[in-house]
């Protein structure tokens, strides 16, 4: 059962790495399209601009050439378009970049929800087979999750978990009872997500050995 468990949470923690670097190929990718974009408007516009001075001072007497103008007026309006492409693919990067760490968040939310319950599920085969150990520890490790994931339901049923087996529990070593008493710390901590928690943690309490 141990090992199918932990063969289990290394496939999951094998996706979870999987998905960030694919996310973060893609991002490297972008970022290489955007600034390969912005490096061409960027000459593109130095070009207009030199055009624009070369027309502008055409002849040497500074005399007024309906050439010179046309081209002055064509270099200034592919530098005004080219200067809003440059503004507006830096924008966008922004948004891109914004957008993908969002997305990037939700996926790894969405995970280590999927994650955490399965690690609750599981142990219902430690409880089956009163392996009160793997069992507090199990929990422990389950309560650490959903303190960084701040998930309200979860917490709710974690703690309805650990009171139904709370009388059950046995504990016959010292290392059992050292889990214990984490667990118990841990319990207490949920109280920032579940009021319940506060009478799950004084119901433990009276369980310590002494």
């Amino acid at each position: 059962m141990g090992q199918r468990t932990g063969d289990f949470i290394n496939s999951y923690a094998r996706d979870i790495n999987v998905i960030k670097d694919i996310t973060e190929n893609s991002q490297i990718i972008h970022n290489k399209r955007n600034k390969c974009h912005l490096y061409i408007s960027i000459i593109t516009l130095v070009i207009s601009i030199i055009a624009l001075c070369v027309s502008c001072y055409r002849t040497p007497d500074l005399g007024f050439d309906y050439m010179g103008v046309l081209v002055g007026i064509l270099a200034l309006l592919v530098t005004i378009l080219l200067g809003w492409n440059i503004y507006v693919a830096v924008q966008l990067n922004e948004v891109m970049d914004k957008k993908i760490g969002e997305a990037q968040k939700r996926a790894e939310r969405k995970i280590n929800i999927a994650l955490a319950t399965t690690q609750m599920r599981i142990l219902n085969g430690y409880i089956a087979n009163q392996d009160w150990y793997m069992v507090m520890r199990g929990y422990s490790t389950c309560i650490w999750d959903i303190l960084q994931l701040q998930e309200k339901k979860m917490a709710g049923d974690i703690i309805s978990l650990i009171d139904n087996i709370l009388y059950k529990i046995e504990i016959k070593n010292k290392k059992e009872e050292v889990a214990f008493k984490e667990l118990i710390n841990d319990i207490k901590k949920l109280s920032t997500l579940d009021a319940r928690a506060c009478d799950l943690y004084l119901k433990a309490l009276e369980l310590v050995p002494s």
